[in-house]
């Protein structure tokens, strides 16, 4: 499993062509096409690989400056937050927990849909961000984690194992 949270400003729109090119550059994708699992519509919903060789997973986080991208051959899912003093995620507990929550959702392709106590007990773990960040990833079977972090005007980091 990859992750790869690209840094830089830009309207949620800019920030997905930007996690949408990363994507079809990484894994030689056609493109990335979107496709909601309970209406059919493609103007949201689940990011969807087309035109690449294997068999893989996409999502796609957003929160102020940064998106992640990730992509396993197995569901996953994917969920960042920036922490505020005094801002929790009410009944869900701390940011945290709510970045988990969010990524097990995710990961069944059902979103909130489905009352999050009756959300299946996923492999997740933290995502190694930057002081004032959280954010996890969950997927369908146990899996190691690839993280990487793109900036503006740095080149990104080689592929390594999350601390």
């Amino acid at each position: 499993m990859h992750v790869t949270a690209l840094w830089g400003p830009g309207s949620r729109e800019a920030r997905r062509a930007r996690a949408e090119t990363h994507l079809v550059a990484e894994l030689g994708l056609a493109r990335v096409a979107r496709l909601c699992v309970r209406c059919a519509s493609p103007h949201h919903g689940r990011p969807v690989p087309l035109g690449g060789g294997e068999v893989v997973h996409l999502s796609l986080a957003y929160a102020e400056d940064v998106v992640l991208a990730a992509w396993s051959t197995a569901p996953l899912g994917v969920d960042v937050e920036r922490e505020a003093p005094g801002r929790d995620a009410g009944d869900y507990g701390d940011l945290r927990a709510w970045t988990r929550l969010e990524a097990v959702a995710k990961t069944t392709g059902e979103g909130l849909a489905r009352e999050p106590s009756e959300l299946p007990d996923l492999w997740t773990a933290p995502l190694p961000l930057p002081v004032s960040w959280v954010g996890s990833v969950a997927c369908a079977e146990p899996a190691g984690l690839s993280w990487r972090e793109e900036r503006p005007g740095r080149p990104g980091a080689p592929a390594a194992p999350a601390r």
